[in-house]
């Protein structure tokens, strides 16, 4: 009864009421992803735009997008710059942002492990990004609204998640709050409430701290409230780092817990193989929907009819994969991920290096960009191999996680030759099986040595690194 009328009375009337229009943009996009005809003339529109803007407003832009008769826009995106994170750290905010600044700008932190980036959005852009959550929710649950749910983010979410800003969590009590203290109608409560509202009713989402990594008898005193109060509450839907996933299923499973109403694991940020993704399912006996997004632009695109293969929502962004010469990769081929947001006009973002590998399983045949990817890590994580074999995280992580035993793990490059192995055990584990397999799969002339510790810290981002090269410095 509430998703109806959420749905069909409460939202329809709210956007005729407001600026807002994210319902009608989750609708349409919905749309574009589940009709069989092409969308390619409004996508084709899209990107236009945004490079004539970016042009036209924009000092850094400016300067390197140049027209060129005869090109289609999508051949004149294959030979614009790639950018990185610094393109925009250099350049932000004068030469980046665009030149008619506007009120409802709102400057927002990615989370990325090797860092974090200021991106400013419009009050559009933030549309879509709600537009772009609602789909995620409608593609992995059913429902864009309304399902019971448990947020459990990496630490550097905090601030977007509710926990930093003043007043309680409960919207009930944060609007007593916000009147006792005369601050009812200041645009920081109005937009606090607003979350408040998105959080607890529209995705009837409890958002809990983080999961700090800690000795497992410490960790335990976190996880047992978490996995009772999962259970209580007949949550539908847990979204959480990949890692925290697994050390819910592991405590569930060391006190043989059942969850009779959980649906369905959404990994928060986080990649996981075949054997992190049979550990996890196989204690919630859940479905588990990859959403793969970032930071700097938002939800990119969500596993539809394969658990593995991204399908990409083309509202969203321009998703290039490309070669080590800049080509478009072949298919099934790794290849570096580049982006395009088509929805950012207050500082666009074209052709940035996201930073991950995937290798693209299928092509749009009138526009050329994939329409369909597989992420294989992050590029930090990635690395060749003396026979030349691109090693990717995925193949790292399934060798760990198939001991049951193991709940974390890391890989440090010394040397092309050496690696500094650490593990997390639940029990007594003995690592000679382990260290042979990676002999193996790392090409080493010896079985390395694999120290077991109790915990792995996080990286400043609340994420964790499957493989770190060791500073030459």
């Amino acid at each position: 009864m509430m998703t109806f009328f959420l749905s069909n009375i409460f939202i329809p009337l709210f956007e005729k009421c407001s600026k807002t229009h994210f319902w009608s943009l989750y609708k349409e996009m919905l749309n574009f992803l589940t009709r069989s005809k092409s969308t390619y003339t409004a996508e084709e529109l899209k990107l236009e735009n945004i490079l004539n803007h970016a042009v036209d407003n924009t000092e850094f832009w400016a300067n390197k997008i140049k027209a060129k008769p005869g090109l289609t826009t999508y051949q004149l995106l294959r030979i614009i710059p790639i950018t990185q994170k610094s393109t925009y750290a250099q350049g932000f905010p004068d030469q980046v942002t665009a030149k008619n600044r506007t009120e409802d700008w709102q400057y927002l932190s990615s989370a990325g492990t090797t860092g974090r980036m200021t991106v400013v959005v419009d009050f559009v852009k933030r549309d879509y990004l709600r537009a772009a959550e609602h789909l995620n929710l409608k593609l992995a649950t059913g429902s864009a609204l309304g399902y019971k749910s448990v947020d459990i983010p990496p630490s550097a979410c905090n601030v977007v998640c509710g926990f930093s800003d003043q007043g309680p969590e409960p919207i009930g009590g944060f609007f007593w709050w916000a009147f006792k203290n005369n601050k009812l109608f200041t645009p920081s409560t109005l937009s606090d409430l607003r979350g408040r509202f998105e959080r607890q009713i529209m995705l009837n989402r409890q958002v809990l701290m983080p999961i700090d990594s800690a000795p497992w008898e410490k960790m335990c005193q976190q996880l047992d409230p978490y996995l009772d109060s999962i259970i209580a509450n007949k949550v539908r839907i847990i979204r959480a780092l990949p890692h925290f996933l697994l050390w819910l299923a592991k405590r569930a499973e060391q006190r043989q817990l059942i969850f009779p109403d959980v649906k369905t694991l959404l990994p928060y940020g986080g990649l996981a193989g075949e054997a992190l993704v049979e550990s996890i399912t196989r204690v919630f006996q859940a479905k588990y929907i990859n959403v793969y997004g970032t930071g700097e632009v938002g939800s990119i695109g969500c596993t539809m009819s394969d658990s593995h293969v991204i399908d990409i929502y083309s509202a969203m962004v321009c998703l290039e994969v490309l070669d080590s010469t800049g080509e478009y990769a072949e298919l099934n081929t790794p290849g570096r991920v580049v982006v395009t947001d088509l929805n950012n006009y207050a500082m666009p973002i074209i052709r940035y290096e996201i930073g991950d590998i995937a290798k693209v399983i299928e092509y749009d045949n009138k526009n050329s960009l994939p329409r369909k990817i597989e992420i294989l890590g992050r590029k930090q994580e990635c690395f060749n191999l003396p026979s030349g074999k691109y090693l990717t995280t995925i193949e790292i992580q399934n060798v760990f996680f198939q001991f049951s035993d193991i709940i974390n793990f890391q890989l440090e490059i010394i040397t092309p030759k050496i690696f500094k192995v650490v593990i997390v055990c639940l029990n007594d584990f003995d690592t000679k099986k382990l260290s042979e397999q990676l002999q193996v799969l790392l090409e080493l002339p010896k079985p390395p040595v694999i120290k077991i510790s109790e915990f792995i810290l996080p990286e400043q981002s609340g994420k964790f690194l499957s493989v770190k090269t060791r500073n030459k410095r």
